[in-house]
């Protein structure tokens, strides 16, 4: 089972990839140990009446395990504008759900 935040956070990156190394949410920092799964979505969002690449969605998710062993979907919303990125804890999942319902 998993609970839906979609809350706001602070995350510092690292590697040349680029990945999550920690996120700061509601004022506790997490330390991500591992990444279990990442992907990108690219498609429209439900609401948008044209479409085109202003409307498109521009996010890359990531579900991560934090060293106190929490599960965490985040994501990274690019937004239309360079700058105007900003991450997101998306859902906690609880630990005796399954996991593997993540997009290919």
């Amino acid at each position: 089972m998993s609970r839906f935040i979609d809350d706001r956070i602070d995350v510092v990156m690292e590697g040349t990839v680029r990945q999550p190394k920690s996120f700061v949410w509601q004022g506790r920092n997490f330390q991500v140990v591992e990444i279990l799964h990442a992907w990108s979505d690219w498609g429209f969002s439900l609401a948008a009446t044209r479409r085109n690449w202003r409307t498109r969605k521009h996010r890359n998710y990531y579900r991560i395990r934090t060293e106190d062993e929490r599960i965490f979907e985040i994501y990274l919303d690019r937004g239309t504008k360079p700058g105007r990125e900003s991450w997101y804890v998306f859902q906690e999942f609880s630990p005796d759900s399954e996991h593997d319902d993540a997009p290919a």
